[in-house]
């Protein structure tokens, strides 16, 4: 594959990776330290040097030809490699590497190859998630070969070609990360050493200098208005005939409790207001049901003369028909003679998009 077409086929790819970069520049990854309570930028994105050591299986296809009677194209390689991050994004790195002794049979003869590489190369990286980046590698590689076999002279070559690798950096904390990478250079070697396309697949461990924390303001939360809900609730008063009427009457007479009851009523102009009479079984049942009757007539009348609108109310008496308590004792039949009066009165509820909160200001 000439010069030209590498660099045609690895430029989209490098443009592709260089543009999702650019976009996620900006982009700061955020957690919360538990104890301390700050909020720290996640990524290893400070400016700072990194070294590194990788090893893994090389595999250079095409090193023999058809005629062999052994082939043995897969090696182990290791290596080195130091960089500088600049931004988040790119870093720029070079790596020495040993790729192992590829060799191969012949009849009775027997060739082998020792390999070693340089290379010089730019890494462009984005943010999958907080702990893991995807990066494109590619650079300028050196490589050099020293064939050896049982029927010639040593050889050597030393060539110039372009390396292209893809990969997976997982950050293991603040200073180590783990990274997996597929390497690929394409025609290694010459005609007279070997033309091949070497692969290699490899795990590094990568040490990252000057790794400090670095402390943002917390995010600001976004402050909400409480809307304000009017609403109604019901209350039930019971007042008891010896504290508001005279023996065996339907006459109102000074009452604090009656008196209370009507200041609470004005304080709204909205919301029904139902009175209800209600006697113990002594005597005819027709007689408590007339009393019952007048009573909460008069609790009525007294409500609209101190402005509380008749719109509002409604009076009803159920004589002895609704005990409380059992008529059977004096206690049972001195709480069956009532007036209950049921009201909905209206308050206020402050509701954010989180919570409600009740005031219980009344209006």
């Amino acid at each position: 594959m000439t010069p030209m077409k590498r660099y045609l086929l690895t430029t989209p790819i490098l443009l592709l990776f260089w543009a999702m970069s650019y976009v996620q520049a900006d982009t700061v990854n955020v957690a919360q330290d538990e104890n301390l309570g700050e909020w720290f930028d996640t990524r290893q994105n400070n400016a700072h040097a990194y070294v590194g050591l990788r090893g893994g299986w090389t595999n250079v296809e095409g090193a023999c030809s058809s005629d062999s009677s052994v082939c043995n194209d897969d090696t182990f390689g290791y290596g080195l490699y130091a960089g500088y991050q600049f931004t988040s994004w790119f870093a720029l790195e070079a790596a020495v590497t040993d790729y192992g002794s590829p060799d191969a049979s012949y009849g009775v003869n027997n060739v082998s190859a020792d390999i070693w590489g340089s290379e010089l190369s730019g890494v462009f990286s984005y943010d999958v998630s907080e702990h893991l980046d995807a990066y494109l590698r590619v650079g300028a590689a050196y490589q050099g070969i020293d064939k050896e076999s049982t029927w010639g002279d040593a050889q050597t070559s030393n060539e110039w070609g372009i390396v292209s690798a893809v990969g997976l950096d997982y950050r293991l904390s603040k200073n180590w990360s783990l990274r997996g990478e597929y390497q690929f250079i394409d025609g290694i070697g010459d005609e007279e050493v070997m033309q091949a396309d070497m692969h290699f697949v490899s795990l590094g461990l990568s040490y990252h200098f000057g790794q400090k924390r670095q402390f943002i303001a917390a995010p600001i939360p976004e402050m909400v208005e409480p809307v304000v809900e009017w609403v109604l609730v019901t209350t039930q008063v019971s007042l008891k005939p010896s504290a508001t009427f005279n023996f065996d009457s339907s006459i109102i007479k000074a009452s604090a409790k009656l008196t209370a009851l009507i200041t609470q009523l004005q304080l709204s102009s909205e919301g029904s207001i139902e009175i209800t009479g209600h006697t113990d079984s002594s005597g005819s049942a027709k007689y408590n049901q007339w009393l019952s009757e007048r009573r909460a007539n008069a609790i009525a009348d007294h409500l609209i003369q101190n402005g509380i609108s008749s719109s509002r109310i409604t009076a009803i008496g159920k004589g002895e028909s609704s005990p409380a308590a059992s008529n059977e004792t004096a206690e049972g039949r001195a709480e069956n003679r009532r007036v209950d009066i049921t009201f909905e009165k209206t308050i206020t509820e402050e509701v954010s998009n989180e919570t409600s909160i009740n005031s219980g200001n009344e209006q």
